[in-house]
């Protein structure tokens, strides 16, 4: 059984307070986002957190956090807001779940003649077999690319 988390300290209510005024929401916006992903404030009970007047649960600020930074990736900002405690690493570091992650950061931008070895090298770390597809310009024809590079 989880243990409840402390409520999140000063410092992280106001990062939340100062990162919603950069999010371009308002208050009512903020609410119903936060709603919609299980928060369970009022909006009286949320406007006191975000000025400072009364505490909220550490799960009740995570989702708050999340929505603002959902919000903030949407206009592509850089402010985040730091939740109470880690919900996982930035990025994961072990394979397989690395050449996974590389596979679809780099895909994008790998020429046609490298996409399928990039992503065979991310299936073997996963133990799957992969098979890269290209369609045509024209959008009628699909082509098996080869580990190689080339159409088959």
């Amino acid at each position: 059984m989880d243990r409840p988390q402390p409520p999140p300290d000063e410092s992280a209510r106001a990062a939340l307070a100062q990162a919603f005024r950069h999010a371009d929401l308002s208050l009512d916006e903020l609410w119903l986002r936060y709603f919609a992903v299980g928060g369970n404030l009022d909006p009286v009970d949320l406007e006191a957190y975000l000025v400072g007047l009364a505490p909220v649960p550490a799960v009740e600020h995570d989702m708050l956090a999340l929505t603002v930074n959902e919000r903030l990736d949407e206009l592509r900002g850089r402010h985040e807001v730091p939740y109470s405690h880690v919900v996982r690493p930035r990025r994961p570091t072990t394979w397989p779940l690395a050449a996974l992650v590389q596979a679809l950061e780099l895909g994008p931008l790998a020429p046609p003649e490298r996409l399928a070895a990039l992503v065979a090298t991310a299936g073997r770390a996963l133990g799957v077999g992969v098979v890269v597809h290209l369609v045509d310009d024209e959008q009628r024809l699909l082509r098996r690319l080869s580990p190689g590079g080339g159409a088959e």
